[in-house]
């Protein structure tokens, strides 16, 4: 809706000048979008990486306990520390990669799940 507004504004006949803009506008929220993601990518890295304390690239079940243990007062019991690990390692291969990590990331850090 708002699109269609901008596009009004700047085009009232809505000719084909109205599908430039439109296309201009799409390029400049992508170019937006892709500037934040890579700002975002570093973040994610770095919070990775206080995760990865043996610099393996990757999240064993022990990193990820002592990490969380270290964030909320009260430890994970070990079934919700299973849980949260097979929530995050999506491949099921034993350890948590960095893909896997920054899906969970920019997904929100939804709260772990079955």
């Amino acid at each position: 809706m708002e699109r269609c507004k901008i596009t009004k504004v700047m085009d009232g006949d809505y000719t084909g000048r109205e599908m430039e803009v439109i296309g201009l506008l799409d390029q400049v929220v992508g170019e937006i979008k892709a500037a934040q993601e890579e700002h975002d990518s570093g973040t994610v890295q770095k919070v990775f990486k206080k995760f990865d304390k043996d610099g393996s690239d990757t999240i064993d079940k022990d990193e990820l306990a002592q990490v969380v243990s270290q964030i909320i007062e009260k430890p994970l019991s070990q079934d919700e520390l299973d849980d949260a690990f097979t929530s995050l390692d999506a491949n099921g291969d034993g350890v948590i990669d960095y893909q896997e990590f920054r899906q969970w990331y920019f997904s929100g850090m939804k709260p772990f799940s079955k």
